[in-house]
């Protein structure tokens, strides 16, 4: 559930096999769900959510060491259930809230503590499984028990304006932003669908693409590369990554696929890699990495089953992190790619 990296890339580098080393685990609250790498003025932060605890917290990253250290927290309703975290503009945290059906907007200080922003917004649909937010401030939310997709604008203020909420598949779960489409993953339909915003900022389907699997989570990564994590459509099957090229018309063709191991959970990339959480098929809980023609590059084991993980991907300064939430044993952690 994931944002295009906007650094251009003028040819594809030839992949070598890369290392991850773990850094650092750190215990976010009970229950973490939803991760957001937050760049901030010369400070980089990983804000992770308690979905059990209804919090959100942020941790401040060391970039040449990837160890974290806890800065602030911030509070949503109790029973208002974090299910994604979204940062924009170097300075909102937005918070999609899972059994509430509604959005927090938080503001982060250069210290990493929170002050909220206004009064919580409804999602327009009922019960958000996953969010993106743009660095433009476009904000989309799947709502996966009332199957739609709802987007609103975040403006430098801090303030969310409603723009547009329209029908996807059943079961929406994932959702990505790439310029002005949006696509998502419908589970239980078995498809994918991209969406445009037209002049008027108005939602217009443009293709649903059914791919013979159950769709989990997707990100978009360099030149409208759409990666895509499913289940299979057959008990005993291994899941799928797959790649797809989003056409100037909205249409999806499917470029590659890769055996995933046995259950995908979460996904993230950058310019260079696809990164994805899964159980192998000897039951090993792993992160791994893939190039951008999905050959797998480097993986380590994971402690907890990644039976409702997420993961994602930073470059800063010092070097590129990746990290994943741990939902089972409750723990952040962040490891060095190299």
């Amino acid at each position: 559930m994931r944002i295009l990296w906007t650094l251009a890339l003028l040819a594809a580098p030839v992949m070598a096999q890369q290392t991850l080393t773990f850094a650092d685990a750190k215990n976010p609250g009970a229950g973490p769900c939803g991760i957001a790498v937050a760049q901030t003025r010369g400070e980089t932060f990983l804000l992770a959510g308690s979905h059990l605890e209804d919090k959100v917290t942020s941790f401040r990253l060391d970039r040449q060491t990837g160890v974290m250290t806890a800065a602030g927290q911030a509070n949503v309703a109790p029973g208002s259930r974090p299910a994604a975290v979204g940062f924009a503009y170097g300075r909102y945290a937005v918070v999609a809230n899972q059994a509430s059906s509604d959005l927090y907007v938080f503001r982060m200080d250069r210290a990493g503590q929170f002050t909220q922003v206004g009064q919580p917004v409804p999602t327009g649909g009922v019960g958000p499984a996953d969010m993106v937010v743009a660095p433009t401030g476009l904000v989309a939310v799947t709502n996966s028990q009332s199957d739609e997709v709802s987007t609103f604008w975040l403006d430098l203020r801090g303030r969310l304006r409603f723009l547009d909420k329209a029908s996807t598949g059943v079961q929406p779960a994932g959702v990505a932003i790439f310029g002005n489409r949006i696509a998502v993953a419908n589970t239980a339909s078995g498809d994918l669908s991209v969406f445009s915003l037209n002049r008027l900022r108005n939602l217009q389907l443009e293709s649903t693409t059914a791919i013979n699997a159950s769709p989990i989570d997707l990100t978009f990564g360099a030149g409208g590369n759409l990666y895509v994590i499913a289940a299979p459509a057959q008990q005993g099957q291994p899941s799928e990554l797959k790649r797809f090229r989003l056409n100037r018309n909205g249409q999806l063709n499917e470029l590659a696929s890769v055996d995933a191991g046995l259950f995908v959970s979460g996904i993230d990339a950058d310019p260079q890699n696809v990164y994805v959480t899964t159980v192998t098929a000897t039951g090993q809980n792993e992160l791994r990495v893939y190039d951008r023609g999905l050959t797998q590059t480097a993986s380590t084991a994971i402690v907890s089953p990644p039976t409702s993980m997420t993961v994602a991907a930073a470059r800063v300064r010092g070097g590129r992190f990746v990290f994943v939430n741990e939902f089972g044993n409750s723990t952040t952690s962040s490891f060095r790619l190299q």
